[in-house]
């Protein structure tokens, strides 16, 4: 349990220093807890309190004094000189929390064993208010984890940590439909008894009209991480902007960062949160999970500073409508004690926006960092000893000039090169090495595109195009892929691979041999055509692309029909595609072109986009991209093979598992079903993501059982062990509503096979055994009376260790028939 879940949490001490129940800290030193707790503890109101977190047992130990009580609410109120150093940061009215809510309780503990726990952590969901016949209105919350002592504790919201109530007492009884339930004294009733004595934040109604549900998932931020990053490169100008931000980020605005593409915006961003947000609050990047931007998915958590890249490729309509909402979601943003920090694109914002918006601070990034600079940086961190190098007259002028994103690959392509030096004790070539390295050949390439005197023919610039972009190749296929590109080029629609050229026209040009010459290459035994120096090729492809953008779409069509005829070109057309779209950070060209093109190679597209999606610089772009595409017909199998690899490759490993349960829920395509579970079966088998992934599984079948994505994630989850025992029977599975879950596995006929598999693994134990048959029973009820013979012919060829589950089955079920208690119907 970390120190930050009992971060305002304490515990109530009798006059023996005995631990009696639990407490927490609303500020300003006011405690709440229930009354019972108090009168346990002391006849006169005053109270020995300790801070859960702050101390070990004994130490920290101070007084609370009784402030104000409600006996009928068994609510109290305390005041103390020696709170734990956390308080309360939002308090939401118990009546509004919706049916299935997830919650967490932690407190003091006192097993029946006779340990004590100083820290026991429980969860469970909120199922709504109750009034008891003559008593008063309570909350009714299922959390089977509850023990003695943890009366007094807060009733935790989980996505967001509010607190929603305060346990008061568990419900005791033998009756099945009623176990493990709890009640909790109403939010509504603390802060009426906290009047006068202490302040503290209450969700709005604002707030709670953005609901949960729609709310955009996020990643936590490491603020010390950022605050200690060494490889920053801070311009004048941005300074200036921070302190602005700064004293936006006080009063509570909204600040949008505006930059154009590979500047540092969203580094900026994130120094300006980790430097100047206030001390308290925590730090999260929003993942923009959205068809397009909408204020109702950014509801904040109070002491929370949310960071998001908005992506620009979106309805302009729709854009100024969600800018225009910012102003009143900086209002909600400064009465939750939270901040929104926002990064766009200049083009996008100037098309959206004329003139200021109210609560909405601008700040306008123009100037880059010195590139020269990220790049002396990023190498420093590594070895101090490559920073000369990279200031020599002959490297430094291919440094110059780079955008933020330029500079950190080229940073990159430098510690890979350095790192597979042989001689690193001598680095009296590193320089020479550098410069080699770095080269882009420019000088070159402007003679032979640009310069009157010296520039290449269209057909020779197709000649050199054509091997700089397949590397080597024999003479006369060389001049068949020239002509080929030529054509692409030349969008002829009758044959795309021939230009109809007469001889003569041939004639008249220089022949092979010359041609191989003014391209800066040579032909090597064999006829073999290569570069005079190897990197000058790649230089070339990028110099076409960057410089001729018409050629970008023809081009990837003639690398796609160089793929799709030579399989021993697929890699290198892939690698070479991919470092062109990633260079640009163009997902556009995906989205576009790319899913044009490959219409009959999908594979092909699939590999750009999960090449792009692992490159930091065009993540999100990429991942904004599948999540439009997992609900477009014609491409959710590519969203399925992107996510899956991006899944087992431990990239973004819950938006990727996100993007499955995406394209699961927009069909019914059973060939989609199938590779999402053998996705979700694969992942669950790998140590290093199953945790994550089990965890997101749990939570799907708690919100809605029903989903398609849900009863997919059940079969991966019965198919697959965790640890020595099926999952469904595992601690992991201990908060899922096991009766709901099998009664939308059993209706589901696809899932028996792995029903009968769990019950047979239960066999070998037999509590396990009984409560799996328990639970089937219970589940059974309502379905159906051909549901219990269906499921018993999945039971045919398994092993039950001499048990037989259909009678079991059968004679629990009439049991539970004959039952006085009726079982709960089920919508």
């Amino acid at each position: 349990m970390s120190a930050s879940a009992t971060r305002f949490h304490g515990r109530i001490l009798d006059v023996d220093g005995r631990p009696v129940g639990t407490c927490f800290h609303l500020g300003g030193g006011v405690l709440a807890t229930a009354l019972h707790v108090v009168y346990q503890a002391s006849a006169d109101g005053v109270v020995r309190f300790e801070p859960l977190a702050d101390s070990a047992a004994g130490e920290g130990t101070g007084t609370a004094a009784l402030l104000a009580s409600d006996a009928d609410h068994d609510l109290a109120i305390l005041r103390t000189a020696t709170p734990p150093s956390a308080s309360v940061e939002l308090v939401a009215m118990s009546d509004d929390q919706d049916s299935g809510l997830p919650i967490s309780l932690t407190g003091y503990a006192l097993l029946s064993s006779g340990h004590s726990y100083r820290i026991m952590p429980s969860s469970g969901r909120w199922e709504g208010p109750s009034k008891e016949e003559g008593g008063p209105a309570t909350g009714w919350v299922y959390a089977d984890g509850v023990q003695p002592g943890m009366s007094g504790a807060p009733l935790i919201r989980q996505h967001d940590g509010a607190v929603i109530g305060v346990l008061i007492d568990r419900f005791e009884t033998d009756e099945i439909w009623s176990a493990g339930r709890v009640r909790t004294a109403r939010t509504e009733r603390l802060l009426e008894l906290l009047a006068g004595h202490t302040t503290v934040a209450v969700e709005s109604k604002a707030v709670r009209a953005l609901k949960p549900a729609d709310r955009l998932a996020e990643q936590p931020l490491d603020r010390a991480k950022l605050r200690a990053d060494r490889t920053i490169v801070v311009p004048v100008s941005w300074k200036d902007e921070r302190e602005k931000g700064s004293a936006a980020l006080g009063r509570g605005d909204v600040v949008v960062v505006v930059a154009p593409p590979g500047i540092g915006s969203t580094t900026f961003a994130e120094q300006l949160v980790a430097h100047e947000a206030p001390a308290e609050m925590l730090m999260t990047a929003f993942d923009p999970d959205w068809e397009h931007p909408t204020v109702a998915a950014l509801r904040p958590k109070a002491g929370y500073v949310h960071v998001l890249d908005v992506e620009t490729s979106v309805d302009l309509g729709k854009a100024r409508a969600f800018v225009v909402g910012l102003t009143e979601l900086a209002g909600i943003y400064r009465d939750m004690n939270a901040r929104l920090v926002l990064t766009v694109r200049t083009e996008f914002w100037r098309s959206v926006v004329s003139g200021s918006i109210p609560e909405v601070h601008v700040i306008q990034l123009e100037e880059a960092p010195d590139s020269v600079q990220v790049v002396g940086r990023r190498l420093g961190v590594i070895t101090a000893r490559l920073q000369p190098h990279v200031d020599a007259d002959t490297v430094k002028p291919y440094l110059k000039g780079l955008s933020a994103v330029q500079a950190t690959r080229a940073a990159a392509r430098i510690l890979d090169a350095w790192r597979s030096w042989p001689d690193q004790d001598d680095d009296s070539q590193w320089a020479q090495r550098l410069h080699k390295l770095l080269d882009n050949h420019v000088k070159t390439l402007d003679g032979l595109f640009l310069a009157p005197e010296s520039a290449l023919s269209p057909e020779d610039r197709c000649f050199l195009l054509a091997l700089a972009c397949v590397q080597s190749v024999r003479l006369s296929e060389l001049d068949d892929l020239s002509t080929s590109l030529a054509a692409r080029l030349q969008a002829t629609t009758d044959d795309k691979d021939k230009v109809k050229e007469s001889a003569f026209a041939v004639f008249s040009r220089p022949g092979l041999v010359g041609r191989v010459n003014a391209i800066q290459a040579k032909i090597l035994p064999g006829e073999i055509v290569v570069f005079k120096e190897s990197a000058f090729g790649d230089a070339a492809v990028r110099y076409a692309w960057d410089n001729f953008p018409p050629i970008r779409k023809p081009m990837a069509d003639w690398l796609i029909g160089l793929a799709v005829k030579d399989a021993g070109r697929q890699n290198l057309v892939q690698e070479r595609l991919s470092g062109l779209v990633i260079r640009h950070q163009d997902v556009g060209f995906i989205k576009n072109e790319l899913k044009e093109l490959t219409s009959d190679s999908r594979w092909l597209l699939e590999e750009v986009l999960l090449a792009g999606a692992k490159d930091p610089h065009m993540q999100r772009g990429c991942e904004q991209l599948l999540y439009g595409w997992a609900t477009t017909a014609g491409l959710r199998s590519t969203v399925v093979t992107v996510a899956s690899r991006m899944l087992l490759e431990g990239v973004r490993t819950e938006i990727a598992v996100r993007r499955l349960q995406r394209v699961a829920d927009a069909t019914e395509d059973p060939g989609i079903d199938k590779a999402v579970q053998e996705a979700f079966e694969a992942a669950l088998q790998v140590p290093g993501i199953r945790g994550t992934v089990a965890a997101a599984f749990a939570k799907w079948l708690r919100d809605n059982a029903a989903a398609r994505s849900a009863k997919i994630a059940l079969r991966a989850l019965m198919a697959v062990d965790t640890g020595d025992i099926p999952w469904l029977l595992s601690e992991q599975a201990s908060d899922i509503d096991l009766i709901l879950v099998l009664r939308e596995a059993l209706a589901d006929r696809t899932s028996h096979p792995a029903l009968a598999a769990i019950v047979s693994r239960a066999s070998i134990d037999d509590a396990r055994y009984n409560g799996m048959i328990d639970a089937l029973a219970r589940a059974l009820v309502g379905l159906g009376s051909l549901v219990p013979f269906r499921l018993y012919e999945a039971f045919v060829g398994y092993d039950f260790n001499g048990r037989t589950p259909e009678a079991d089955l059968d004679a629990k079920f009439k049991i539970i028939l004959a039952s006085d208690d009726e079982p709960p119907s089920v919508a």
